[in-house]
Parts: C-alpha cells; structure tokens; sequence
C-alpha cells in the first residue's frame, strides 16, 4: 500500500511539472509557479529537500519568479537552493549554472550590479568549457554579463563579449539581434555614437525581414536609432523620421515617451526653443515622463525663464519620476539641474552639481560619450561663471577637443565650448 501511494505521488508531482513546463513555454508564468510549488512540495515530502528531484523543481521555481518579475522572491529562492544544488551536483552542473544566472538577472533586475556581476561572471567560462563556443547557453552567458558591464562601467569588455558572440552566431536570429543590441549599448556607452547608429541600422536591415518589422526587438532597435541620430545632431532627420517612428508604435507603448523626449532634444538643441517648449507642453500632458521634463526644463531655460525650470525639475523630483539618484538617468539630470542653477546666476550651486553629474559620469560612460561630454561641458561653463578663467580654460579646452573630433564642427556643442572659449579670451 505505501509503495502504490508513493508512485502515485511521484505520477502526481511529473504531471504537474509537465503541465509547468508546457505553461512556461506558452508564457503562461503565473500557471506555472502554481503548478512548480506543488511539484516542490510533493517532492519534498516524498524524496526529501535535498534529492535532485526537489532542488531541480526549487531552481525552476526561482525562473519562474524571475520571469514573473518578482525578483526579490526570485533571489531568495536561488540563494537558497543553490548551496544545495553546489553540494549534490558541483559547480560545472547545467542546472547549477541556470540557478546562477537566474540570480544574476534578479540581481540586475534589483540594481545590484557589482553582485550580478560577481554571479554572471562564474557562469562564462563553465558554460564554455561545458558547450563550446557557439551554443545557446554560451550566448545567453556573455549577453547577460555584457548587459551588467554596461551597468557596472566596464563598457569596453561589455562590448567586446556581444562582439565574440556576433563572431561566433552568424545565423540571423533572436540570438544575433541580442547581440547587436548588446554591442551597439556598449558602443554608445563608450561615446562611438556613428558606430552604434551603424550597429543599429545593421541590425534592422538584415533582421526584420526576419523577425518582422513589428517584432518589438525590432521596434526597440527603431528607437535606438532615432536616439542616435539626435545625439549626432542629426536634426534633419530627426524631423523627418519621428513622425513615421511614431505612427509604428502602438498607443500606449512606453517607447513613445523615449521617441517624444528625443526629438524634444533635438528641438533644444537646434535651438528652437520656442517651439520646444510647445511641444513639451503638449505631450507631457498627455504622457508625462522624466525625459519631457527636462527638456521641458532645458527649453524654459535658453528662455531665460529660469525660475520656472527648476520648479519644472523640483516637481518631477518630488514626485520621483526623475529615477534613482545613482544610476546613468542621473547624470543628465544633474546636468540640467546645473545649467539651470547657471540660468539663475547661482555658479557656485551649479559647480557642484556639474562635478556631481561628471563623477556619476565616469561610473557609466566613456567621456566621449555624449552625456559625459555634456557633463564636462557644463562644469566647464560654472568654472567659467565664476571668473575661475584658467580652470575654465583648461576644461573646456579638453571638452572642444572631444565635440570636435567625436561629433564634428558642425555639431551645436561643439559650437557652444568654441563660444564659451572664444568669450574667456576676449578682454
């Protein structure tokens, strides 16, 4: 009798894991950890917390969290299996590798990136040495540990794993479409803008065919793109390519505000500030969003309305939509925080919140890169506001160097440093 009811346990706990993994392949997650914390707990009572069977249901219990989004429960879950999981299997298992990585992205997912990192980075060379170069798993290690070197800084490596990874896969897939995102975000990132908007235009030229230009890696790419051209002042095409980006995405898609906020960007930038402002009006009403406010903010600014800039940035501020004070969003924010404080003749406040926005910089970006660039710029501008003329100088006679080569003469930032340099020099 005890062994009958013991093989109807065992019979009961693989039909559940049947039916979660055919939930998971559907999406279907939320089914799927119902089903996989039944499994976990028929197991545990029949084979014990410790038999393979438990743990192998416990770490897809911690993919499903994850999948789910629910990171912190995803983390504890991973955190406790996996000394089990070490013990039964060793650290070169496959399912002890898949536990990592699922600690990894949770712990990405939750802004730990030295921690993800630290995780991500015991996965590779185990996942190499298990399948080789060109394999699933081994693309999925170095695009996940690319993606947290962009958050960590450590962009150049960023970009040389999503490199190894197109030199590897030549087949046009989602795997290939991964690793030409990956490697344009590092490009930008290390401030090679016409490198990544080529990496970009690659990609949807080989790969919508594909995936189909409604493929939302695709439309994701789109953005990136149009994003590259405003940060190459491109303002042209910019004018020329937002409305056709626009009418492709659906109502109510997150991207739009990131469509919305660059082309006000370009408005500013251009110069048209007027308008800027009138546009900014009219969508942040309609969509608020970090990005439109402050260009909102730049806009009032260059229109000598300073005043009602900051409270543009103080408001947002309150609120917390301008996001975490540490991460790569920050440093434009400190940005224009410091152009505003410059906007109310208050140098020495914009000095310190310029220096603020260049050391987030540093952490994040190459200082070719356009934010860092503009950062340094900024500083450059509050030194000389100061009448601190040869610190002045000398930064922004880096920072002309930098607009002139990376970005070209025509470019408007580059104009604005030879201006503020041109005024140190008159008497």
């Amino acid at each position: 009798m005890l062994a009958w009811w013991r093989n109807r346990s065992r019979g009961r706990a693989d039909s559940l894991a049947g039916k979660a993994n055919r939930l998971a392949a559907d999406g279907l997650w939320a089914g799927a950890e119902a089903a996989l914390r039944q499994v976990v707990r028929l197991h545990t009572a029949e084979l014990g917390p410790q038999a393979s069977a438990t743990l192998a249901a416990r770490g897809e219990l911690a993919a499903a969290l994850a999948a789910l989004r629910r990171y912190e429960e995803a983390e504890t879950e991973s955190r406790a299996v996996l000394p089990l999981a070490v013990a039964a299997w060793g650290e070169d298992h496959a399912d002890v590798r898949e536990l990592r990585g699922v600690l990894g992205r949770a712990l990405m997912a939750l802004e730990r990136y030295e921690e993800a990192e630290e995780e991500l980075r015991a996965v590779l060379p185990l996942a190499v040495a298990a399948r080789g170069e060109d394999h699933t798993e081994v693309h999925d290690a170095r695009l996940r540990l690319s993606r947290v070197l962009v958050a960590t800084g450590h962009v150049a490596e960023a970009e040389e794993l999503a490199r190894a990874v197109l030199a590897a896969h030549p087949a046009v897939d989602l795997v290939r479409v991964c690793a030409w995102r990956a490697r344009a975000l590092a490009l930008n990132n290390l401030g090679r803008h016409r490198d990544a908007l080529a990496e970009y235009t690659t990609l949807l030229t080989e790969a919508s065919s594909v995936l189909g230009a409604g493929h939302r890696l695709m439309l994701a790419a789109c953005v990136s793109r149009f994003q590259q051209l405003v940060v190459l002042g491109e303002y042209d095409r910019v004018e020329q390519e937002y409305p056709a980006l626009l009418s492709v995405l659906p109502d109510g898609d997150p991207r739009r505000a990131a469509v919305h906020s660059a082309r006000l960007f370009a408005l500013v930038s251009a110069g048209r500030h007027v308008e800027a402002e009138a546009f900014a009006r009219k969508v942040r009403a309609r969509s608020p969003g970090a990005g439109l406010s402050l260009g909102l903010a730049r806009s009032l600014n260059a229109l000598g309305r300073a005043e009602e800039a900051l409270r543009v940035l103080t408001e947002e501020a309150e609120s917390d939509d301008l996001g975490a004070d540490e991460g790569p969003r920050a440093v434009l924010t400190a940005t224009v925080t410091a152009q505003v404080l410059l906007g109310l003749h208050r140098p020495d406040e914009a000095e310190s919140r310029a220096r603020h926005a260049v050391e987030l910089a540093q952490r994040h970006y190459h200082p070719h890169n356009h934010r860092a660039l503009e950062a340094a710029t900024t500083l450059g501008r509050a030194l000389a506001a100061q009448g601190r003329r040869h610190e002045a100088e000398s930064q922004l006679t880096r920072c002309a160097t930098a607009w002139r080569e990376h970005f070209g003469a025509r470019h408007p930032y580059t104009a604005v440093v030879e201006a503020e340099l041109a005024a140190l020099e008159s008497p």
